[in-house]
């Protein structure tokens, strides 16, 4: 019974959380940004340049893959897509002005989001809570893992 209620559970928290992002996106932004295209944008980050292999590497996604993803977002301003200095088939990519704002807007949004799902717990409830986020997070990466190399051992 407890299995059930947990794979109930974890089906609806990640839903939630992906419609309360969604909601959050669309009615924070004047441009349309997906999901995948924010969490893209975060990885590229506001620091500066970001090559587009290790990008593809980070979210676990082909080097074709991304750049589709990336040729929409440049198309709606958010980045900037160049070769690279002395290797000139290494493409970087860096936030336009426009994707900062979007990249600092959920930034905050999930700041937040955190901050209100935190506040009615007491210390000793949140450092539990952290705990086993931790372990959660361990054991998707260990699943993730596992699927990439069974998919590429096919």
């Amino acid at each position: 019974m407890l299995q059930e209620e947990i794979k109930g559970f974890l089906n609806d928290l990640f839903y939630q959380m992906r419609k309360i992002e969604e909601s959050a996106l669309s009615a924070g932004l004047n441009i349309p940004v997906s999901i995948t295209e924010i969490h893209i944008l975060e990885k590229i980050g506001p620091g500066g340049a970001a090559r587009m292999g290790d990008i593809a590497s980070m979210l676990g996604v082909t080097l074709a893959t991304l750049t589709v993803a990336c040729d929409k977002l440049e198309g709606k301003g958010l980045i900037e897509k160049k070769r690279g200095g002395n290797d000139k088939r290494a493409v970087q990519v860096t936030l336009t002005d426009s994707g900062i704002m979007a990249y600092r807007f959920h930034e905050n949004f999930q700041k937040g989001l955190v901050e209100a799902a935190l506040h009615d717990l007491t210390g000793e409830e949140q450092r539990l809570l952290g705990l086993s986020v931790k372990k959660l997070e361990a054991f998707f990466e260990k699943q993730a893992k596992k699927e990439i190399s069974g998919i590429k051992n096919k």
